[in-house]
């Protein structure tokens, strides 16, 4: 499967890593977008295997940061 994002997914995650490199380094921000992209690639590959949330789409919890992500999958 590929994983379509929504045109403000990048702004988003660019912000995120702006926020956790100000406050806590660059290392925070590269181990979170490592996680990111990890979670990323598991969506993509078994979509099945995270549960369906409100309006079919399905919620991916990173484990390191509290920041879930939802995408759908037909």
């Amino acid at each position: 499967m590929r994983l379509e994002f929504h045109r403000q997914v990048a702004s988003d995650i660019s912000r995120i890593m702006d926020y956790y490199e100000a406050v806590a380094g660059p290392q925070l921000a590269d181990e979170f977008y490592a996680e990111l992209r990890l979670f990323f690639q598991k969506a993509a590959d078994h979509p099945e295997s995270f549960g369906v949330r409100k309006h079919g789409l399905r919620r991916v919890n990173l484990e390191r940061v509290s920041l879930p992500f939802s995408f759908s999958h037909s």
